[in-house]
C-alpha cells in the first residue's frame, strides 16, 4: 500500500502573512465623508471574515490596534528618501476625548519588527525563548522568501512578538487602501528623524 507524503501545514507566520495581503487587495471604501467613516461598517460579509480570523490569531492586540487607528492615535513620519518611522500615542493620552501631551509615545518599526513599549518587550523576552523547533521551523520557511513581505519583518523564529501599537502600523502601512486614512503623516527631513529616535 503506497503512502502519502503529508503536506506540512502553514506556520500561524505564513498564514497572518496571507491574511493581511488578502485584506490589502480588498476595493478601498467609496468616500462620502471626512474624516472617514469607520472602512469595517462597509466591507463585504467574505472580508468580516479575515478580520474575524485575524481577530482569534492575535487575541490581545488586533482589537485594540484597529482601535488605536481609529482614535488616530497612529503617525507615521516619512523622509524624502523613503525612511519611515511610525510613533503612537497611548490610549492613556486620551483624557475626556482630549489629547494629552504627558501620555507616552511609543516607537514602531514594521521593517525592523520593534516597538519600545513594555507589552512588546515582554512578548519578545519575557518567556523562556523561540523554542528550537520554532527556529529550524522558520530557517525552512525563510528560504526563498527574498525580499517579500510577510508577518514578522526582519526577525526570526516561528511566533514574532507582538503588541497593539506594532499591529496597528502594520495594518495601517500594509492595508493603506482601507486604514491609511486613519493615520497622521508628517514629511521630515532624515536629521528630524534621528532627532525624534535619540529623543
Amino acid at each position: 500500500m503506497a503512502t502519502q507524503e503529508s503536506t506540512p501545514l502553514p506556520s500561524p507566520r505564513q498564514i497572518i502573512t496571507s491574511l493581511v495581503d488578502q485584506v490589502k487587495s480588498l476595493p478601498p471604501p467609496s468616500p462620502t465623508t471626512s474624516p472617514p467613516t469607520n472602512p469595517l461598517k462597509t466591507v463585504p460579509a467574505s472580508a468580516r471574515q479575515l478580520f474575524m480570523s485575524l481577530h482569534c490569531l492575535l487575541p490581545s492586540a488586533f482589537l485594540p490596534a484597529l482601535d488605536l487607528l481609529d482614535k488616530s492615535l497612529v503617525t507615521r513620519y516619512m523622509t524624502d528618501s523613503g525612511k519611515s518611522v511610525h510613533y503612537v500615542k497611548s490610549t492613556q493620552s486620551l483624557s475626556r476625548g482630549k489629547f494629552s501631551a504627558s501620555g507616552p509615545v511609543y516607537e514602531v518599526r514594521t521593517k525592523a519588527w520593534s516597538c519600545s513599549c513594555s507589552g512588546f518587550a515582554f512578548a519578545a523576552f519575557g518567556g523562556l525563548g523561540i523554542r528550537e523547533e520554532d527556529e529550524q521551523g522558520a530557517e525552512k520557511e525563510e528560504e526563498g522568501e527574498g525580499d517579500r513581505w510577510r508577518w514578522g519583518g526582519m526577525i526570526r523564529g516561528g511566533s514574532p512578538p507582538v503588541c497593539k501599537h506594532l499591529v496597528a502600523c502594520v495594518l495601517a502601512e500594509r492595508c493603506s487602501e482601507m486604514l491609511g486614512g486613519y493615520v497622521i503623516e508628517r514629511r521630515v527631513s532624515l536629521g528630524e528623524l534621528v532627532e525624534m529616535a535619540v529623543l
